[in-house]
């Protein structure tokens, strides 16, 4: 009975952690402060701003990408840094996201 109670946990366990894996979490700078705090969808993801940064936990891989920023810049205005501890959006990416961004 105790092996098989393991056996469903270790099942449950590993099972959610793959699509753990799968998802990240990303910062973004801005290049000024949102009025207040908020939580709002884009992007594929939840996202939270405070101040000048913005984050997402639990992001799907694909929520690093042009259009996505794009979507994320159009409620909070320019953005100056989009990644996370590994990849970013390269300058070139940020100035044609931050086309879609609100003046």
């Amino acid at each position: 009975m105790k092996l098989r109670t393991w056996a469903v946990c270790a099942a449950l366990m590993f099972g959610s952690a793959g699509s753990a894996l799968a998802d990240t979490n990303y910062l973004v700078k801005l290049e000024a402060p949102v009025p207040s705090a908020m939580k709002f969808m884009a992007a594929h993801a939840m996202w939270s701003c405070v101040a000048s940064t913005c984050g997402s936990g639990g992001a799907p891989e694909e929520s690093l990408s042009v259009p996505a920023c794009k979507e994320l810049a159009r409620k909070v205005g320019k953005i100056v840094s989009y990644g996370d501890t590994t990849h970013k959006l390269s300058a070139d990416e940020l100035e044609k996201c931050n086309t879609a961004a609100s003046h």
